[in-house]
């Protein structure tokens, strides 16, 4: 599928933004979806972009901006991502109702494809055995949002893909997850407290995750979910363990000391799909990402 016009809601997030940026620089047109306007702004430097600044119950706006046919939409855009709000039941209830809205809404425009950003947590919820995952609203309504979406866009005989991320990280993430917190104490020369470690575990550079993207829709059939990320995950703490020897070569690690069974079951994970589809893999090298990006923390520290 070729691409010259899309649609980004959550534009200005890590994700959204980096692959505005990364379109624009490709000389496509990009209306950007964002609630923070001086984000939306800085896409002006990269290309040929359309600022929206709207909140969710603006988005019934969106259309009135859109002057010709649209190739793409990407939604990004989710509500209370970290902290209390990601068990808050209205906000991941409105979130799920959005998305639902926005594809119908690109269905109205005429869209060809709609891709819809998911997350592997939503697998904890759909393959795991273990109920204490349920308590997580978040994950949960990503993975009601994913059927809710499928049901919608095969009725409608809609093109749409779900994409599945896990621990994208790299310059531009602004957040507090695990990726930038151990980077930050090891920068810091704080030990953390870590998980025994010995389950799957995957590090994405932003930059492979934007390039996934891209594959999923010029390359990438139908009504599929792609995980983007490696093909062969390693051990939490062999990945843990190489970035603290890249950071800080002399810290001590002990894993174990905390305890948290949280994590995803990569057995249940087509890894392969992506590949077998479109013959995209990850190519950024993983020692020159983490320096990159303790580089840039240090920097916005700083």
């Amino acid at each position: 599928m070729e691409i010259n016009t899309v649609i980004i809601t959550g534009a200005t997030g890590f994700i959204g933004g980096a692959l505005a940026k990364r379109l624009l620089q490709d000389g496509k047109k990009v209306y950007a979806v964002g609630t923070n306007q001086e984000k939306l702004k800085k896409l002006e430097q990269y290309g040929d972009v359309v600022q929206i600044c709207a909140k969710f119950d603006e988005y019934n706006n969106i259309p009135q901006y859109i002057e010709e046919s649209v190739d793409v939409w990407f939604h990004f855009a989710w509500q209370g991502v970290a902290n209390d709000e990601n068990n808050n039941i209205s906000i991941q209830l409105e979130n799920v109702n959005v998305a639902c809205s926005t594809l119908l809404m690109s269905q109205q425009l005429g869209v060809k494809k709609f891709i819809f950003v998911g997350s592997a947590s939503q697998y904890k919820i759909a393959h795991s055995e273990n109920c204490n995952y349920l308590i997580n609203i978040y994950g949960t309504a990503k993975f009601a949002c994913q059927e809710m979406i499928k049901t919608i866009a095969v009725k409608n005989e809609l093109d749409f893909n779900i994409i599945l991320f896990n621990n994208i990280f790299g310059v531009g993430d602004m957040s507090n997850r695990s990726t930038n917190s151990l980077m930050r104490q090891f920068r810091k020369d704080i030990r953390p407290k870590l998980i025994t470690g010995n389950h799957l575990h995957d590090w994405t550079y932003i930059s492979d995750a934007v390039d996934g993207l891209m594959a999923v829709v010029t390359e990438g059939k139908n009504q599929k979910t792609y995980y983007i990320g490696a093909r062969t995950p390693r051990l939490f703490r062999d990945i843990v363990t190489e970035v603290a020897n890249i950071v800080a070569p002399n810290m001590q690690l002990i894993f174990g000391e905390y305890h948290d069974e949280s994590y995803i079951d990569y057995s249940k994970i087509d890894l392969d799909e992506l590949y077998n589809d479109t013959g995209f893999v990850c190519n950024a090298d993983f020692k020159e990402s983490i320096l990159k990006t303790a580089t840039w923390l240090q920097m916005i520290d700083d």
